[in-house]
């Protein structure tokens, strides 16, 4: 089964317990002080998740710790315990004490980013790249989230690129669809109508020529054809 497979089952098993636990905790019935109840408790669990995947992917010694195949899955659970010790609920160092018992840590990075677009249709936010060549300054970074709402329904959240070969204006990228804008692509697609505009002039000048070829021609026509005999033969 292809990784990618795995990593959005366990993602979306995960994502259930925490929406789970989140409906059941209500008013907090039960809930220790201090903790975080309802909607609050699922963006909780999510965060302590995500930081914990952000934390393993920057420091290298750790993920070593983890991935590290002659440390035993005892110590590798009761490492993590120690590093989750801080987190709101239970379920996120129960679902990474799963992922090492199973040998499926090394997915966690893919199940981070599985677990971001579920969290983010439950919140309803959409994810819009942004790439420019420069970047944008609080004006236009305000204009064109304004302008996004307009046509999106859900909150914008912009990730942003800074690419200097795009020359001048923008490329977005959501829900699946590319709106391009850049003076790049505007080169590019004039260049291409220009080569498709030459070609077309070309075949039609040929066109033009081999008709005019099939008619007679005055003799100071430059594509008149000699009637003379070739030398050495008789009329």
């Amino acid at each position: 089964m292809k990784t990618s497979v795995l990593a959005r089952r366990y993602a979306e098993a995960f994502f259930k317990v925490i929406l789970k636990d989140s409906a059941s905790a209500g008013a907090a019935i039960g809930k220790p002080a201090g903790q975080p109840s309802g909607a609050a408790a699922c963006e909780q669990a999510y965060d302590d998740f995500m930081v914990f995947v952000d934390t393993v992917g920057k420091n290298a010694q750790l993920a070593g710790v983890f991935k590290h195949p002659l440390i035993s899955k005892e110590k590798k659970i009761a490492f993590a315990q120690k590093v989750l010790a801080g987190a709101s609920d239970r379920v996120v160092p129960d679902f990474i004490s799963l992922l090492i018992k199973r040998f499926r840590f090394d997915l966690l990075d893919e199940i981070g980013r599985e677990l971001t677009v579920l969290f983010r249709k439950w919140k309803n936010i959409v994810l819009v790249q942004v790439q420019t060549a420069v970047p944008l300054n609080a004006q236009e970074r305000s204009s064109l989230i304004g302008k996004l709402s307009k046509r999106l329904s859900g909150t914008i959240e912009m990730d942003e690129h800074v690419n200097p070969s795009l020359r001048g204006g923008l490329q977005l990228c959501y829900e699946g669809k590319v709106f391009d804008a850049t003076v790049e692509t505007r080169l590019k697609l004039l260049k291409e109508r220009m080569s498709n505009l030459t070609s077309e002039m070309l075949a039609a000048a040929a066109d033009e020529s081999s008709l005019i070829a099939g008619y007679p021609q005055s003799p100071d026509s430059p594509v008149a054809e000699s009637k003379e005999p070739a030398p050495g033969k008789r009329l």
